[in-house]
């Protein structure tokens, strides 16, 4: 019928059989084989020798209560059946020599905070091998399992609650976790044969334990990382990462498809971590954070910088570390991006071909890489942006927007530099476009010196008289050695106007190319300390069509050659449009409301856009394209009157196409919109749009007609 075991001892040295032990206390052990075909209730005492105890597959046994149960000694307890195991839990204990083993070959459930622990006597390790199924369950605990190896073959079910694997665990066979429960590596390395399985569910914590990636793995929830490591030898997808410290790793790519949250902590080796386009991401706190021996970060969504700095270095001779900036990337305070030199002098990296943001007034920011690219948009908002004095390469747009750059020396090699602000720095200016904005000074200020060779162009609004100030400059505090294309672009009549456009303390050579819209012509006159641009535009060509100043007016030039016996009009009316026909057109209609044409655009808005209104085929229409200088960006161009004394004309974005919001520059829908005047009476507004990572947004331009000064 069984054994009961309450104190004392059965030694076996031998094999037997029993239906059934129960063990309250005392001692089994001995060098033989004890095999249970009914069932096993163990409460207390001890398993020692280096026999073993079976539990048949026809069996079932239970660990329970609140009292110690020991394996010691090399003793085998083996599972082919259903075992259960709460209360105080198992330890696996060295103390009298040996490789104490707990080898489940059956079904083992752990449902409360039971642990499976290691007790060092001698240094000898102990085993717990899995080639059944484990299972982990009760929701709200933990198990912690850390004998000195965990060798799984078959199948880790993490059902509810925590399993903390403190050991050393190797992997061939299957990890399951379902959603709301917990895997947790607090120590040892967790290790992935070719062809096993892990699919975490739930939460993936490493608190002090290394997962050796070798093959695809799926992480439902994201990973958070504290302490440890997580080392990536294969791609893999994950939606989110929290690193607090360890240290991220591997060969392969980790792509983040929701969020990153960076507050401490390494990632090296010759991998990389992508943040997916539809991403976003921090890099935040006091700790440090470093990218080392040839790590790639690649930003294709949003990232921010901010606290301490962000280290770009090479500690163990590995190739280029970059920082990879294809999306918005935005630093909001003193935080650095710095190179680091260890004991290798290996080149590190900052490219960007997106947009690079700086902003935060009164912060300094320094940017020092051995090497900076900048192919995309670099925004500088607010506070400085302190370059590098090493490799610099900027072809893209450099954008003074609220801040300052500050250098040794800047070269520009192409793109455009443009805004209101102040550059620090003798710069060159060897094939880009300087074109100052058009708000506040309207005036790109360089302390320092300036070279524009051959292949630069200043490029330069007049927007205004001379005497208005509405136009835009280029001041230099040191030398100018000037050269190359000034291009003047003008929507007025100007009559030998005198525009002081270039400020210098000093100057040789000249702008042997100066070109001027509108049929105009200039000359410059270098003097001391500037030079002075003496602007002549024509007038528009004689019977070249009138902008009407109203919609009345407009209305009326539309209608004036109805019962015109020519057919045509024998002189352009106002707004260029002639009009076949000698009788009133079919369908005319005066009401701004009207759409006589049929093409989707009513009076008021051919009114505004400056279409015919009884042409189909002249409509306008808002479209939103690909930026081709700024990667993820949408731009939008658009004609408008801007000199009609009853039009309003705003911009909207909806979520919902129900409630309509202004779009102003800036905030959440990253928007910038330039307006310059195209030609008299006409304006030509571009809106940049980087779509919000999720979800849609429509945008539409709203035209209202008012009342006639």
């Amino acid at each position: 019928t069984g054994i009961e075991l309450v104190a004392g001892g059965l030694t076996v040295n031998t094999a037997i059989e029993t239906p059934s032990l129960t063990q309250r206390g005392g001692t089994l052990g001995g060098t033989g084989k004890m095999t249970l075909t009914g069932s096993l209730s163990w409460t207390g005492g001890t398993m020692n020798g280096t026999g073993s105890l079976v539990i048949a597959s026809t069996a079932t046994g239970a660990l329970r209560g609140p009292a110690g149960k020991t394996l010691n000694g090399g003793w085998q307890l083996v599972n082919e059946g259903a075992f259960t195991l709460s209360g105080a839990g198992l330890t696996l204990s060295t103390q009298n020599g040996g490789n104490a083993t707990l080898d489940n070959r059956g079904t083992f459930t752990v449902s409360d905070e039971a642990d499976i622990a290691w007790l060092n006597f001698t240094g000898q390790p102990v085993f717990v091998t899995n080639s059944g199924t484990f299972i982990k369950s009760g929701a709200g605990t933990t198990t912690v399992l850390s004998p000195t190896q965990f060798t799984n073959s078959g199948e880790i079910l993490v059902d509810s609650g925590t399993l903390q694997l403190a050991t050393q665990t190797s992997h061939s066979g299957v990890l399951n976790t379902s959603a709301g429960s917990t895997l947790n590596l607090s120590s040892g390395t967790f290790t992935l044969a070719p062809a096993a399985a892990l699919s975490v569910g739930g939460a993936m914590r490493f608190t002090g334990g290394t997962l050796v990636l070798n093959e695809a793995a799926s992480f439902a929830t994201g990973i958070e990382l504290v302490a440890g490591g997580l080392t990536v030898n294969t791609a893999i997808e994950i939606p989110s990462l929290t690193q607090s410290g360890g240290t991220l790793g591997g060969t392969g790519i980790v792509t983040i498809t929701g969020s990153l949250a960076w507050t401490g902590g390494t990632m090296t080796g010759s991998g990389s971590l992508v943040i997916a386009p539809t991403a976003t991401g921090t890099i935040s706190g006091p700790s440090g954070k470093s990218l080392n021996d040839g790590w790639q970060l690649v930003n294709e969504g949003t990232l921010t910088l901010g606290g301490a700095n962000l280290a770009i270095m090479n500690s163990a001779g590995g190739a280029n570390t970059t920082l990879d900036n294809r999306g918005i990337f935005t630093v909001g305070d003193e935080a650095d991006i710095v190179w680091v030199v260890a004991s290798f002098f290996l080149h590190v990296s900052v490219i960007n071909s997106g947009t690079f943001v700086k902003s935060g007034a009164g912060t300094t920011t320094s940017l020092n890489p051995t090497n900076f690219t900048n192919s995309g948009r670099l925004s500088i908002q607010g506070g400085v942006l302190a370059l590098t004095p090493f490799a610099q390469t900027a072809t893209g747009i450099t954008e003074l927007a609220g801040g300052s750059l500050s250098a040794s020396s800047l070269t520009f090699a192409a793109g455009r530099v443009t805004g209101v602000g102040t550059i620090t720095a003798n710069v060159t200016n060897s094939g880009a476009v300087f074109a100052p904005g058009e708000t506040g000074t309207r005036t790109i200020g360089i302390t320092g010196s300036y070279t524009q060779q051959a292949g630069g162009s200043l490029e330069v609004d007049l927007d205004g008289d001379a005497a208005s100030g509405a136009f835009d400059k280029l001041a230099v505090s040191g030398a100018a050695a000037l050269n190359g294309t000034v291009a003047l672009r003008n929507a007025l009549a100007l009559t030998g106007e005198v525009f002081p456009l270039v400020t210098y303390a000093s100057r040789s050579g000249t702008f042997p190319t100066i070109t001027v819209t509108n049929n105009g012509s200039a000359t410059a006159s270098y003097l001391a300390t500037r030079a002075e641009f003496s602007v002549t535009a024509d007038d528009p060509p004689a019977g070249a069509p009138q902008l009407a100043a109203s919609y009345a007016d407009w209305i009326s030039g539309v209608t004036k050659s109805w019962g015109n016996p020519d057919s045509l009009l024998t002189a352009p009316a106002e707004d260029g449009f002639t009009f076949k026909g000698a009788t009133r057109p079919a369908g005319w209609d005066h009401d701004p409301l009207a759409d006589p044409d049929g093409d989707g655009s009513v009076n008021l808005l051919e009114y505004a856009f400056q279409t015919n209104p009884l042409d189909p085929s002249s409509c306008s229409r808002l479209e939103l394209v690909p930026d081709a200088r700024q990667p993820g960006w949408l731009v939008a161009t658009s004609r408008l009157r801007n000199a009609a004394r009853d039009l309003d004309c705003r911009l909207e974005m909806s979520v919902d196409l129900i409630t309509w919001q202004p779009v102003a520059e800036g905030g959440a829908e990253k928007v910038t919109i330039a307006t310059r005047q195209a030609e008299p009476g006409i304006g030509e507004v571009t809106v940049h749009l980087n779509p919000a990572p999720a979800g849609r947004a429509y945008l539409r331009w709203s035209v209202r007609l008012g009342e006639a000064p």
